[in-house]
């Protein structure tokens, strides 16, 4: 019987394509596909002014909407100082203060924070009103700003309350991708506050005729999800994420993007905003040697060396 040289470890394909890995990204890995400097191609469509701060308290980068364009960009470093950045919110926030259907609340949130070690994936940040927001960006708020990863202005709809939307897009991929095709499944869901848990409090308070009880009234509000019932919306928001879909799956060779979850505020102009994006995966077309044939006339593609999850498992 003739020898036969030991061969590599194969796998029979169909298709390249057909071989895919698949990973998970945080709100931060979306928000830097947003921006890339020197990009062609202009990303159009409204965010909330957002801004990131390094871990020495300097805002590593502040992310807005053109008003002139409509279009992403990037604030200059030496227009990004702590002191500008109040300026610039607030500039907003009065903006949208003269553009509501009420008069001005005390203690109305100007911006949200996030914690540095919050969740990556977290919708909601804190709020943060004028006295904090101030405080946050004098010369004294550094070690304030060290503890925070991002802020982000306050968006409120014309009502005068936040009036937020879940979008998620879904791609399933059929089996032999490439000729068999996708299939996309978008929804969309309204945030609704609700109070819960409602607690009486007993207290005694002093007054010009002594001692009197006073009962106190405390309620926990919580956040539900409500299927949307607007069509128009949901198709505009719809057509945005579209478009946050299109510009990830650009940004790398070969990459689909199966899930992912947008966040959106409608603003007083009755626009759509976008907040942020979690929950994110995408799925990278992985490399290998090119096809060739053997003695059996197969198509054949030589594994990586490192670890792969089983061929079967990658295919639906």
């Amino acid at each position: 019987m003739q020898n036969r040289a030991k061969r590599p470890t194969t796998l029979i394909v169909e298709s390249a394509r057909d071989l895919r890995v698949e990973h998970r990204h945080s709100s931060s890995w979306f928000w830097g596909k947003l921006w890339k400097k020197g990009a062609k191609e202009k990303r159009k469509f409204r965010i909330a002014d957002t801004i990131f701060f390094s871990k020495e308290g300097d805002v590593a980068k502040w992310l807005f909407t053109s008003a002139k364009h409509g279009t992403i960009l990037k604030r200059s470093t030496s227009n990004s100082s702590a002191s500008n950045l109040e300026q610039a919110l607030m500039r907003q926030y009065n903006t949208q203060q003269s553009s509501l259907r009420r008069p001005p609340r005390a203690d109305e949130p100007v911006a949200r924070v996030w914690k540095r070690n919050a969740a990556k994936d977290s919708f909601y940040g804190e709020p943060a009103n004028l006295g904090r927001l101030r405080e946050i960006c004098s010369d004294g708020g550094r070690r304030l700003r060290q503890g925070f990863s991002k802020l982000q202005f306050h968006v409120l709809g014309s009502n005068g309350e936040p009036q937020i939307y879940i979008n998620t897009y879904s791609c399933k991929l059929r089996p032999g991708w490439g000729g068999g095709g996708a299939v996309v499944v978008t929804s969309t869901e309204r945030e609704r506050v609700v109070m819960k848990n409602e607690t009486l409090s007993s207290h005694n308070v002093s007054t010009q005729g002594g001692l009197k009880g006073i009962v106190l009234r405390s309620e926990q509000k919580e956040v539900e999800l409500i299927t949307s019932l607007d069509n128009d919306l949901n198709k505009k928001l719809d057509d945005i994420t579209a478009s946050l879909v299109y510009i990830i799956e650009r940004s790398t060779i070969g990459s689909i993007v199966l899930v992912i979850k947008v966040r959106y505020a409608i603003d007083a102009a009755g626009r759509a905003v976008v907040l942020d994006a979690n929950e994110i995966l995408t799925s990278v077309e992985q490399r290998y040697s090119k096809p060739h044939q053997t003695n059996n006339k197969q198509t054949e593609a030589i594994l990586p060396k490192t670890g792969l999850p089983d061929p079967e498992m990658t295919r639906d």
